[in-house]
């Protein structure tokens, strides 16, 4: 993920999915008003997306790290690569649980908001585990991240406890575009990546 296709694919995800639903909850309130109620995780291509994106990144990460789990002598290949596979994973299996809440009804509701809590809490801890011998300005840079993964944590257990909340909706959907920029941020601010010419 420490690089530019590592960094550009979950941004955009983020940031795409956060835009959408934001602007679709927030007309969709307008057309029915106060009565307003809205599954966070429909409608039904927002799971494809989520799915389509998250196999991209796993064929990267893997690529990055040769396909190879463990090196030549056991030790551990690219572990690094294979924390972000991890959390490629995990939110791929959000997208086929949010497919299924549409076919089983609340208790797919109830699943598909587990799967969602737990990616972004996992999430944390993972980059949280990025931190080990970084230096002072990569690891402030990492807990940024980790803060604002387990914000969204807390707000999706908010929007499953008040579903017809329109803040609580919208700050869900405003802190997924937070979490894309931190991204962008990272990608063209700190590690001074630039977009490859392909030579």
């Amino acid at each position: 993920m420490g690089n530019f296709y590592g960094h550009i694919i979950p941004g955009s995800a983020f940031i795409l999915f956060g835009v959408w639903a934001y602007t679709n909850t927030i007309a969709s309130y307008y057309k029915q008003g106060s009565h307003h109620h809205r599954n966070v995780f429909a409608p039904f291509f927002e799971p494809l997306f989520k799915i389509v994106v998250c196999i991209s990144g796993v064929i990267i990460e893997c690529n990055s790290a040769s396909w190879l789990l463990f090196g030549p002598n056991g030790e551990g290949e690219k572990a690094n690569d294979w924390q972000h596979f991890t959390m490629y994973i995990l939110f791929m299996i959000t997208g086929i649980l949010d497919i299924m809440s549409h076919r089983f009804g609340k208790i797919g509701a109830q699943l598909s908001h587990f799967s969602y809590t737990a990616s972004f809490f996992f999430e944390s801890v993972l980059f949280y585990l990025h931190l080990h011998n970084r230096t002072v300005l990569d690891t402030q840079c990492h807990m940024l991240l980790v803060y604002s993964g387990m914000s969204i944590c807390i707000t999706t257990v908010l929007t499953y406890l008040h579903p017809s909340s329109l803040f609580v909706t919208v700050f869900f959907h405003s802190l997924l575009i937070h979490h894309g920029v931190w991204f962008f941020g990272v990608l063209f601010c700190y590690h001074h990546l630039k977009i490859p010419s392909g030579k």
